[in-house]
Parts: structure tokens; C-alpha cells; sequence
């Protein structure tokens, strides 16, 4: 408990800030009379900068130990999307969100293979546990935040985000354990040899990614056009992240005991046609198929990272990168050119192609294999790491 919490907290903090834009974005909408295809490249700057990156951030880690990626990447994820509510110009709010997504790119690859190396033979309970924390904050980063802006106003809102990140830096930095993890021995991986692995997980996150980040930043607007108020619309995102929540505690556990395959596809058979039935129900329903369809998306997340790290067993950090970073930029490339078609066609026509990138998805899972490791480089014999506290 003493080394996984400070870890389990930062993730909760870094994604409760990360996604206080979707909060934000329909404010600036009116605001600053922005089109949704707008919205949606504001959102790209933020998601392709946090998730290209990471590969970068992801080798950096594995190689050079000492440095805390962790912390300084949470400080620069929450001050500068706190700041972004007191920006008006929208330039300078494209920079401001790409800093804050190199601070996530920054902090998810080190603190990922962190938790792993933790209980290696329960990674996907671990992994579970520390993207369920993430989650967590994830889903109540917008209700919270629309909160503060509904409440407060614009202004204030973002200054009292600006004063809690800074207080939860105060307690991270003197809590935050150190590595325990070897250096690795060389800064780059074997790319061609790790991709042949990890493709088959890489194109799944793809297509995973592109559904649940369109969902993540058009949700609340679409629940708006059906006449909900912004607080409840906000609420109907949470309820999507909050189910994500669950699904990841079921889904890490289920992987560890009958094997990362079938966890995947099972949970894919059932979130493509949920979602399809939300967005073409309304009412108590649509909500509840809303609910069902975030469980099983996000349930496989931390399944697929864990198969990731179990291929590349020398290279943690950068196997979550590929899976984690490498899998949202491609899924957030596809956010700004979603907005265009929700402007031309309405944002459920365009949501119905995004959900079926699904089956893309659906059809890769079946060719996840459990028992081929790729040893990239051997854990020391005299690992420590095994019977770590958590």
C-alpha cells in the first residue's frame, strides 16, 4: 500500500485534469463561436501530443531511471488545462492544451510499468487497479469541473483547478516512491522485432480509442441537442467513464484467470451493438445501453495493456507506450475530422461510423495469443521485484 498509493493518486489527479476539456469545450463553443470541427482539432492538439509523445517518454523512462517523469508530468497536465479556461484567444489555447498533453505523455509510460513491476504475477490485477484510479478521475474531471464553471463562473472555476493541482503536488513530491526498476540497457528497443508483437494489440487500441475518444469529447454536446441541461449532459458523459470504471476492475482480474483473448472479444461482441442502441434511443434506455457499452469498452483496457507488457518484459515502459500513447495519437488524428462530418451530416450519422470501427477491432482480438513472449532483454535473476509490497 505505501508504494502503490502516491502512484494510484497521481493517476487519479493527471486524468481527473486531463479531462476537464470536454467540460470546457462547450463553453469556448459559445464563447469564442467555435465550429465542432474547431472543438475537435482543439481536442486532437491535446490527445496527439499526450499519445505520440509517450513513445519518446516511454524510452526516455525505460533508460534513464532517476528522473520524475511522473510528477513533473502531472504539473504540467493540470496547471496548463487549468489555465486554458482563462485563455480567449484560440491559438494560444491549442498550445496551452499540447503542453498539458505532453505532461500526460510524460507521466503514463513510467507510472504504468511502475504498477506493473509491482506483483509481475498478477499485472493485470495491478494494471486494473492503477487505470481504474485513472478512470475514476477521469469520469469526474468534467462533472466536477462543469461544476465549478456553472457555479463560480469561467474565471474563478480555473483558478481554484489551479490551486488544488498545486496542492496535490505538495503531497505527491513527498510521497512518490522511487523506481524499481532497472535501467534499460540501451535507449531504443528492437522497433521492428517489438512491432511485429505488438501490432495485432496496437491496431485494437486503434480502433477502441477512436470510438471512446469521439464519445469522450461529443458526448455532452449531443446529449445538449436532445434538451438535456449542461450539468446533466455532463453527468451522461460521467456515467460513460464511471461505467469504464467497472469494467476495468472486472475486466484485469477476468484476463489473469482465463487468459487476455477472451476478455477482449466478449467485451467487444457487447459494446458495439450498445452503443449503437444508445445513440439511436433516448431516455432511461439510451442511458443505460450508454452504461453498458462503457463497461465493456474501457473493461478490456488494462487487459491489453498487461498482454503488451508480458511480450516485452525489458522494455514496460515503452510497451505501454506503443499500446497506451501510440493507440490514442492515431485514435485522436480522427477526433477533428469527426467534428467535420458531425457538422455536415449531425453528430449521430457521424457517431454511427465511429462505432463501427469496432468491428475492425472485433476481428483483430481473435488473433491475440497468450503463450509467445518476446524476451527483448531478460529480468535480472536477482529481482527484487517479485515480492514487492504493493
Amino acid at each position: 500500500g505505501k508504494r502503490i498509493w502516491p502512484v494510484l493518486l497521481g493517476h487519479f489527479t493527471n486524468d481527473f485534469y486531463a479531462n476537464i476539456l470536454p467540460a470546457l469545450l462547450p463553453i469556448l463553443l459559445i464563447e469564442l463561436d467555435l465550429s465542432l470541427a474547431m472543438v475537435g482539432f482543439l481536442a486532437s492538439s491535446f490527445l496527439i501530443a499526450g499519445s505520440f509523445a509517450q513513445i519518446i517518454f516511454g524510452l526516455l523512462s525505460d533508460r534513464f531511471q532517476r528522473f520524475d517523469f511522473m510528477l513533473v508530468g502531472i504539473a504540467l497536465t493540470g496547471i496548463f488545462l487549468s489555465l486554458a479556461g482563462l485563455l480567449s484567444n484560440y491559438w494560444w489555447l491549442m498550445v496551452a492544451v499540447a503542453i498539458a498533453g505532453l505532461g500526460t505523455a510524460m507521466f503514463h509510460p513510467r507510472a504504468t510499468a511502475e504498477t506493473g513491476a509491482l506483483a509481475p504475477n498478477q499485472r493485470g490485477l495491478t494494471i486494473a487497479l492503477f487505470i481504474a484510479c485513472g478512470t475514476i478521475g477521469f469520469s469526474l474531471g468534467p462533472l466536477a469541473a462543469a461544476m465549478m464553471y456553472e457555479t463560480l463562473g469561467l474565471e474563478a472555476g480555473s483558478w481554484l483547478l489551479l490551486a488544488l493541482i498545486l496542492a496535490v503536488l505538495v503531497v505527491l513530491k513527498r510521497a512518490m516512491p522511487a523506481s524499481l526498476q532497472s535501467p534499460a540497457k540501451t535507449l531504443y528497443a528492437p522497433w521492428s522485432e517489438a512491432m511485429r508483437v505488438l501490432w495485432v494489440p496496437w491496431l485494437i487500441v486503434v480502433s477502441r480509442h477512436i470510438v471512446y475518444l469521439s464519445f469522450m469529447v461529443y458526448t455532452i454536446i449531443l446529449l445538449e441537442q436532445r434538451g438535456y441541461s449542461y450539468l446533466v449532459s455532463s453527468l451522461g458523459l460521467s456515467l460513460f467513464l464511471v461505467a469504464g470504471v467497472f469494467g476495468i476492475m472486472a475486466g484485469g482480474p477476468l484476463s489473469d484467470r482465463f487468459g487476455r483473448c477472451p476478455v477482449v472479444v466478449v467485451s467487444l461482441l457487447i459494446a458495439l451493438p450498445s452503443l449503437f442502441v444508445f445513440l439511436h434511443t433516448d431516455g432511461a434506455l439510451s442511458l443505460l445501453f450508454l452504461f453498458l457499452g462503457g463497461f465493456m469498452l474501457i473493461g478490456n483496457n488494462p487487459v491489453v495493456v498487461a498482454y503488451a507488457q508480458e511480450k516485452l518484459p525489458g522494455h514496460a515502459s515503452t510497451a505501454s507506450a506503443v499500446t497506451m500513447g501510440l493507440g490514442w495519437g492515431v485514435g485522436a488524428l480522427i477526433i477533428g475530422p469527426i467534428g467535420g462530418l458531425a457538422d455536415r451530416w449531425g453528430i449521430v450519422a457521424a457517431m454511427d461510423l465511429v462505432v463501427g470501427t469496432l468491428v475492425v477491432a472485433l476481428l483483430f482480438s481473435f488473433q491475440l495469443r497468450s503463450k509467445t513472449k518476446l524476451y527483448l532483454e531478460p529480468a535480472p535473476e536477482n529481482s527484487t521485484t517479485q515480492n514487492q509490497p504493493i
